[in-house]
């Protein structure tokens, strides 16, 4: 009867993640980061966790229509569209070139008329992006992040703007499948934009302050810690080159 009465007791809640983006979202939606600390937190307020993979835009829309009760990924750039949680992930946003790339950027305004490649949304959740974007010669977002390494380093794009822990798993990755050469390594990492912090979206505030509560209690207890340590693993950083 207890089991029965707790199994009423727990509710759902739909969740719109993004796409695979190792080391924070793997191949299976099953680990990393992102889905782990989603689906802790959920469990601290008590519910179960549906999930969605989607695009960045479609989990926008998905959530704009009430098809979710939150995404995953929101910047401050939202805020006037949904209720935001506290900031729960970082990433480190940065511009990546090839090393024999000549140039040094400290902002995106020196990249206009060149070539950049950015994940799926990023002109939402970048302000830099959406006002730098219609200057460069070609602008394209990737759902599938690990194809940014093949615009790159086949000389389709002139940069990329990327989570710097997921540019470098996916290059190491290309290269374990033989897509790169190991002498072609070499990138420069080009600091232009502050570590971005990342929030829930919500529609519901009541449901929003819950999920605060609840990452609270998850820093509190340690729990939260001991998730970011399992991933953190470390990358070498691979022939990388200082653009200073």
């Amino acid at each position: 009867m207890a089991q029965a009465s707790h199994a009423q007791e727990t509710q759902q809640m739909r969740v719109g993640f993004g796409q695979s983006r190792p080391p924070f979202i793997f191949d299976d939606h099953e680990q990393g980061i992102e889905i782990e600390l989603i689906n802790a937190i959920a469990k601290e307020m008590g519910y179960d966790v549906i999930p969605s993979f989607l695009p960045n835009a479609r989990g926008y829309n998905s959530l704009k229509n009430h098809n979710l009760d939150l995404y995953t990924i929101a910047t401050q750039n939202l805020a006037s569209e949904f209720h935001l949680s506290d900031t729960y992930m970082l990433f480190e946003n940065v511009l990546i070139s090839k090393a024999n790339n000549p140039d040094n950027i400290s902002q995106f305004s020196d990249i206009r008329g060149k070539r950049l490649a950015a994940f799926q949304g990023a002109h939402f959740l970048v302000k830099e992006i959406n006002d730098i974007k219609d200057s460069l010669s070609l602008y394209i977002e990737t759902s599938q992040q690990s194809r940014q390494i093949q615009l790159l380093y086949k000389d389709r794009v002139d940069y990329l703007f990327s989570e710097r822990k997921i540019f470098e798993f996916n290059l190491k990755r290309a290269v374990a499948k033989g897509e790169i050469m190991p002498l072609e390594l070499a990138y420069k990492i080009h600091h232009i934009v502050p570590k971005t912090l990342y929030s829930a979206a919500f529609n519901d505030p009541l449901l929003r302050d819950k999920f605060n509560v609840a990452l609270r209690a998850l820093v509190k207890n340690g729990r939260y810690k001991q998730i970011i340590r399992k991933y953190d693993i470390g990358f070498k950083r691979p022939m990388h080159t200082p653009a200073e």
